[in-house]
């Protein structure tokens, strides 16, 4: 029993499910039709929250916005939560988290124990980036020509590099697996963060089929992309008059594909938690009386 996001008091863990292997394919292209109820709504906050993320680079708020990634998520699955009620997702639904008290401070702890999970991740590999460093690998990286060829990397700096790499892609892919139902766990169910990971990792484990044929699933989309968005290059290259205009060109091309396929992986991980959960999740018409 946890305390609920909307402050009513204690609430039941939500049952969890476990989905025939073959859902994972049909999360994405549901969540495709999902997206088509309001592309242009729902690029316009995917944008956004791009756009907020962004702000990372800035030395001052680059703490805040890693802490705050949440947040940023959890308003973009509150505005498909609207959309997939036949609701319009405004602006407000996405700023919904940051002014629920309660909501904001789980999901605020949540950044806080993925920064953890970060400073773990650098533990793990020091030994890799010391040995890089010592034999001058990271330095002549960093001080390389741009355009000049990629430094000469002896056997034993390969097989350095290979292990960080392959240490780096598991510990990712894991940690990412095991907190796939975290956010809408602490927006929609009420979850404290920790509970919310302890969930989230046993539906994980009793789904990692679907969880699979969905990864693979993504994989093969993601490829195809690149395939048809390295053709459009081409073409709009071999048409525009100048760099210039090919460049403008691209951009106007693949600033939104990028942002729909974020969009996608986003609807279908709400699919995904609703039924898996069995969360029929409530809206309300008025953004400011969403749930806290």
């Amino acid at each position: 029993m946890i305390d609920a996001g909307n402050d009513t008091g204690p609430v039941q863990d939500p049952v969890i499910r476990t989905v025939a292997a073959g859902r994972g394919y049909q999360w994405l292209m549901q969540g495709s039709d999902l997206f088509a109820r309001q592309p242009l709504r729902l690029l316009l906050i995917g944008l956004l929250s791009q756009l907020i993320l962004g702000l990372i680079q800035v030395p001052v708020l680059n703490i805040l916005i890693a802490v705050g990634v949440p947040i940023i998520f959890a308003g973009v699955y509150v505005a498909i939560a609207a959309a997939h009620r036949g609701q319009a997702p405004y602006f407000q639904y996405f700023f919904q988290p940051l002014r629920k008290p309660l909501m904001r401070t789980r999901l605020l702890l949540f950044g806080l124990i993925n920064l953890g999970f970060a400073v773990l991740w650098v533990l793990l590999v020091w030994s890799d980036l010391a040995a890089l460093a010592d034999s001058g690998f990271l330095e002549s990286l960093l001080n390389a020509d741009p355009a000049a060829e990629l430094p000469q990397i002896d056997p034993a700096t390969f097989a350095v590099l290979g292990r960080f790499f392959i240490k780096t892609a598991l510990y990712f892919m894991l940690y990412s697996f095991a907190i796939w139902f975290v956010v809408p766990l602490i927006v929609f169910s009420g979850l404290a963060p920790v509970n919310a990971i302890k969930i989230s990792v046993i539906a994980v484990l009793r789904n990692w089929a679907a969880l699979t044929v969905y990864g693979l699933s993504l994989l093969v989309i993601g490829l195809a992309a690149l395939l048809l968005l390295g053709l459009v290059q081409l073409v709009l290259g071999a048409l525009a008059t100048s760099p210039g205009i090919s460049g403008l060109l691209a951009t106007l091309v693949f600033v939104p594909a990028s942002i729909f396929i974020q969009m996608l992986i986003y609807c279908a991980k709400y699919l995904a938690f609703t039924e898996v959960f069995s969360v029929d999740v409530e809206t309300e018409e008025t953004p400011g009386q969403w749930r806290a």
